[in-house]
């Protein structure tokens, strides 16, 4: 609806001392028509609905939002429990391999040694990982 005409009220006294009450077209006036009034309250009805459309749709995104932040969270979490660990247990397994390796090679090629008392240096070098004498 285009802007309906405003009025505003001009107060007199006539003559005859009677008081008046003359309505005069003014740009920024209080009052309008009844029937534009009606058409504007009809308008302002269809506006306040759509806002009230607008906020249940922004609370259902907000929502929305949370429960994705909270997914993340969940997530984040997770991968901190298992694939930072998994890490950790891959470092290990190839350093125990490299240790059960060099035990291998210790105990196949150097029996004899075991006499000596070299065959616990040996294992424990191996077992840090670090390759055998």
């Amino acid at each position: 609806m285009s802007e309906p005409k405003r009025f505003s009220m001009m107060w007199g006294e006539d003559e005859d001392g009677c008081i008046y009450i003359s309505p005069f077209e003014h740009l920024h006036g209080d009052w309008v028509r009844h029937a534009d009034y009606a058409k504007l309250r009809m308008e302002r009805i269809h506006d306040l609905n759509q806002i009230g459309g607008l906020q249940e749709e922004v609370a259902n995104l907000k929502a929305d939002a949370d429960r994705f932040k909270a997914q993340v969270e969940r997530l984040t979490a997770f991968t901190t429990r298992t694939i930072i660990p998994n890490e950790e247990l891959k470092a290990q397994v190839e350093l125990l391999t490299k240790a059960g390796d060099n035990l291998e090679q210790v105990l196949t090629n150097k029996v004899a040694s075991y006499e000596s008392g070299n065959a616990s240096h040996e294992w424990l070098a191996a077992k840090v990982g670090k390759p055998s004498v």
